[in-house]
């Protein structure tokens, strides 16, 4: 039984990118909308689609994970790589699930460095809920073979769980953070020992409070081993340049609109993680507060974050990773100017390059 789907860009969202592709039709969809969310008739199951290269190094691994003729060494490196593979789409279609099995048979065999896995999958969900007492056993078994990571894992967990400082009514800015908090210690200390994850999160930290030279100093420092500090080492270096003033600010003309804004851009900041953890809770709040001051583009954000919720119920979180960077403000849904960014995961630094240069590569 297909759905009647007006014409609209906004439908065009759903088939803008196979990220962004939507399940099966969700009950109780916000019709305020204006514009459907449900897909025309049943959608089959898409296969994963790689390339002969990809597939047959997949194929590979696999089998030396269960080569038993292997020492149980290489079967565990064999295990540990396809785990990352698969939990950043490297030349496929991301497999949160299936990274999660993966590094579960690499602890098995005796890789160390899987408990970073799981315990990455504890905290993010993997496949299913996020499992903070799994998290915390897992970070425990990381801190004997990389300190440092197991911190900043720990203050990522930390800072998800915790709500964003109250939002002033005069900017939609959160307020400071306490500097002496046993999270922000968590992150120094990582950092301090040369964590790359935590040089690049103080980076953006320190961007936001507007202090770039120590903003590129982190950069900079994190860069040989991650792309994305590399990158906004480079978008900071070439900043002095003035940008143009966001054509949006002319929504701000009124004080409801104005109030409508600032509620916007912070929900944003929670839901993109600027300077900060990314907190979906405190993002979906202040999309709420945003809807109700007359905010088009947090209503349609809103509608997208309930259209695929978990099997049971609960927030997607990779769903939510894949909307933040959306702009919705205009008649036709785009890509957020390009800003600061961040790793994919907090474990990307640890693919290896060839497989890293895959990480834009065939998906289904």
């Amino acid at each position: 039984m297909g759905w009647s789907v007006p014409p609209s860009p906004w439908v065009a969202l759903l088939t803008l990118t196979p990220a962004l592709a939507l399940g099966a039709p969700v009950a109780g969809a916000d019709h305020r909308l204006g514009w459907s969310l449900a897909p025309v008739g049943e959608q089959p199951q898409q296969e994963t689609r790689l390339s002969p290269e990809v597939s047959a190094e997949v194929a590979e691994l696999t089998r030396q994970s269960d080569d038993n003729r292997l020492p149980r060494s290489a079967r565990a490196q064999a295990a540990w790589l396809l785990g990352l593979i698969h939990l950043h789409g490297a030349g496929m279609a991301v497999q949160a699930a299936a990274a999660r099995g993966w590094f579960d048979r690499a602890w098995s065999l005796g890789e160390p460095r899987a408990a970073a896995g799981l315990a990455w999958c504890a905290i993010d969900g993997c496949d299913g809920p996020t499992d903070p007492q799994a998290a915390r056993r897992w970070l425990k078994a990381l801190e004997r073979v990389d300190s440092p990571r197991a911190q900043y894992l720990e203050w990522l967990m930390l800072g998800r769980r915790a709500p964003l400082p109250p939002v002033t009514t005069a900017t939609g800015a959160p307020g400071p953070r306490d500097p002496a908090d046993p999270a922000t210690a968590l992150l120094l200390q990582a950092a301090r020992s040369g964590d790359v994850q935590a040089l690049l999160e103080l980076g953006l930290q320190a961007l936001a409070a507007d202090r770039p030279e120590e903003a590129l100093r982190h950069f900079e420092a994190a860069a040989p081993k991650s792309s994305a500090a590399a990158a906004n080492a480079m978008r900071l270096r070439g900043s002095r340049v003035e940008e143009p003033a966001d054509p949006r600010s002319r929504d701000s003309a009124t004080p409801e609109s104005a109030s409508a804004a600032a509620l916007l851009a912070a929900a944003q900041k929670a839901h993109r993680g600027q300077g900060q953890p990314a907190n979906y809770t405190e993002a979906i709040r202040l999309y709420r507060l945003a809807d109700l001051k007359g905010s088009l583009a947090a209503r349609r954000m809103l509608g997208l974050i309930y259209a695929r919720p978990t099997t049971q119920g609960q927030l997607d979180v990779t769903w939510m990773r894949q909307l933040a960077d959306l702009d919705l403000s205009g008649d036709v849904p785009r890509t957020a100017s390009p800003g600061m960014r961040r790793e994919p995961t907090g474990l990307s630094d640890w693919l290896p390059d060839r497989w890293r240069a895959r990480m834009d590569g065939p998906t289904p």
